[in-house]
């Protein structure tokens, strides 16, 4: 009896124990990339309205996730702070039951023992999923994961029971799943498909799942407006849709990538992922000819919750595929159960398409878990090196020399101090030359402080700068200022952070006090700038107004230059980002100095505030 309940036991741990083995590096990373915003919440947070406005305000390409982003890093934010090891135990905690889920539904779809155990096995060496398990702002992945299983579980057992008990528990799973992750509109077309498939006089009982799939995803593309990113634009064309589809077959069956860190050929690597897709196809061929439908639906399961992410042409991401694994998981440990009781040459074939498809998907969670957890490692370092930094000059700008391409995307462009709860952290204005732009993220002047304001800073005692080359930072503010006298004359800066009090000498009027690192315009206000140093030229205004400036029609937004204008720009109803670009004449190319205006049709009085607001500005900026 002992050894029954010990092999049970084994049975339902293995796979969890499995998962700590393999992604062993994911529960040392640290923070990095955007998980400092969400970190950050808690400024937002004063009371219960602020509460309710900071979990469900669009954010984010106009997501709202309250569950998987919002309640937690809040709560966690308010339990342990920065102290990473408790969020990311948390994370492999949700892993766990969602590798049991697996387990369960494929015992009940497959009535196999052996496929319930090798599912979520084959999931987790997928070459695909490391992300979430190493960075924390991709818990969203891990916990619409949870969600989508639990649901369809829940559906399963009302099927089965016919019972309206399970039904309401399906309906409560799914309309939490929203607060995960867009992504759980899918869950009544898989529900459909294997009521069809299975129980089709159950399908009535899901139709108004569609309904609700479909108001929110009117609602989420309402609430997007103003958060439009070239990132994320749709291409709907075929052939942009098939080619971006083919990509993600590809990253779902190979870790082709693994071809540029080894001296393993990339054909090799591909012909690998080849042969277990191409035993997959026929397995699912051969059970089909049967009539057993089951197959069609677990490769549904990959191609309806892929299908969202595929109009996404510029963003093709492995972690998108997170769910949509679980599906031919659960359908390679049908398959590899199945080729077991067929004799020698079937389990010899199932033997080796596993193998092509675990070893490399292994080797390549494994790599990249470290590599990621290394990275934010060094993010740590740098993040508690600026904390110590800021202790010691508590009222001083922070100005960072010597940062990589990894320690500023991952560990400074999201602004890890704004979390920390204090502004005024840059960096030198020669290390953006060094640094490789991202699609999306070249809107990143308002990181870097020319030279000029680093010198006024440095000389009024304003500014210290820390070199973060070696690892850990060290104050190099005497020598940079050495460095900087050796300037015959520094140029004007070409962007003006209006709410940072070094750049006060080159706001001139209509401009209220700074607060926060953002600064409200009048009706007009200007900005003094240097001209641009080359023809084709743009001029850059960013930052917000809230929904009262535009509830009664557009609000448009006019530049000049030195009196002459630029034309006018307006910030459609409900959009409350305001990031403008106008085109500079040539005019301007090579002055030392140029007045740039900006002016608005109307303001607004918030009371008891008695100010008329125009536009909340960070930067304004001439590039190049």
């Amino acid at each position: 009896m002992r050894h029954v309940t010990a092999k049970k036991t084994l049975y339902w741990i293995i796979p969890s124990l499995f998962c700590v083995v393999l992604y062993w590096h994911g529960l040392r990373a640290w923070f990095q990339m955007d998980d400092f915003a969400w970190l950050g919440l808690h400024r937002l947070v004063t009371d219960f309205d602020s509460l309710i406005s900071t979990l469900f305000r669009p954010m984010a390409q106009g997501t709202v996730r309250p569950l998987s982003e919002r309640l937690f890093f809040l709560g966690f934010w308010h339990l342990f702070g920065m102290e990473a090891l408790p969020y990311r135990i948390f994370v492999f905690a949700t892993q766990f039951a969602n590798l049991a889920l697996i387990t369960i539904i494929t015992r009940r779809l497959t009535g196999s023992s052996v496929a319930g155990f090798l599912a979520p096995v084959l999931w987790l060496v997928s070459p695909v999923i490391y992300e979430p398990m190493v960075w924390t702002s991709a818990y969203n992945q891990i916990l619409c994961a949870f969600f989508l299983l639990l649901e369809f579980y829940l559906l399963l057992r009302w099927v089965e029971a016919g019972s309206k008990r399970w039904y309401a528990a399906m309906w409560i799973a799914f309309l939490l799943g929203f607060g995960a992750l867009e992504l759980n509109v899918v869950f009544p077309a898989l529900a459909a498909v294997y009521l069809l498939l299975y129980a089709p006089r159950y399908l009535i009982g899901v139709a108004p799942m569609f309904l609700v799939s479909l108001g929110y995803a009117l609602i989420h593309r309402r609430a997007s407006r103003g958060h439009e990113s070239a990132t994320y634009a749709m291409n709907l064309s075929p052939e942009s849709l098939l080619s971006v589809f083919g990509q993600y077959v590809q990253m779902a069956f190979s870790a082709y990538p693994m071809a540029q860190v080894s001296t393993i050929p990339k054909e090799l690597l591909l012909g690998a992922g080849v042969i277990a897709l191409v035993a997959i196809l026929i397995f699912t061929v051969l059970i089909a000819l049967r009539r057993n439908w089951l197959p069609l639906f677990l490769v549904a399961w990959f191609v309806i919750t892929i299908a969202p992410y595929i109009p996404l042409a510029h963003h093709v991401s492995d972690y998108y595929l997170t769910v949509p694994m679980i599906g031919l998981a659960m359908l390679g440990g049908w398959g590899v159960a199945v080729a077991w009781r067929a004799g020698i040459p079937a389990r010899a074939l199932a033997l080796i398409a596993v193998l092509c498809f675990a070893i490399p998907g292994a080797w390549q969670a494994r790599y990249m878990t470290r590599m990621n957890a290394d990275y934010s490692r060094r993010v740590r370092t740098l993040v508690r090196g600026l904390a110590a930094a800021h202790k010691l000059h508590p009222t001083k700008v922070i100005v960072l020399k010597g940062l990589d391409d990894s320690l500023f995307w991952r560990g400074v462009y999201d602004r890890p101090h704004l979390a920390l709860g204090w502004t005024g952290l840059y960096v030198t204005a020669d290390t953006r030359n060094t640094l490789t732009g991202y699609l999306d993220k070249n809107d990143i002047a308002d990181r870097f402080l020319p030279e000029i304001i680093t010198q006024e800073g440095i000389r009024s005692g304003s500014a210290v700068v820390y070199d973060a080359s070696q690892g850990r930072l060290r104050n190099i503010t005497d020598t940079y200022e050495r460095l900087l006298s050796l300037e015959n004359r520094l140029p004007r800066p070409n962007v003006i952070n209006v709410g940072s009090p070094l750049y006060s000498k080159y706001l001139k009027d209509g401009w209220y006090a700074p607060a926060n690192g953002y600064a409200w315009m009048q009706k007009n206000a200007t900005v003094v700038l240097r001209g641009p140093i080359s023809t084709g030229s743009k001029l850059g205004l960013h930052g917000f107004v809230t929904p009262r400036h535009t509830s009664d029609g557009p609000l448009i937004i006019n530049a000049s230059i030195n009196a002459k204008s630029l034309g006018s720009k307006p910030l459609g109803v409900g959009q409350t980002e305001c990031n403008l670009t106008f085109d500079v004449p040539d005019e301007f190319v090579g002055l030392p100095s140029i007045d740039v205006t900006v002016s608005v049709d109307r303001t607004i009085v918030v009371p008891p505030d008695t100010r008329a607001l125009g536009v909340l500005f960070g930067t304004i900026d001439v590039a190049p």
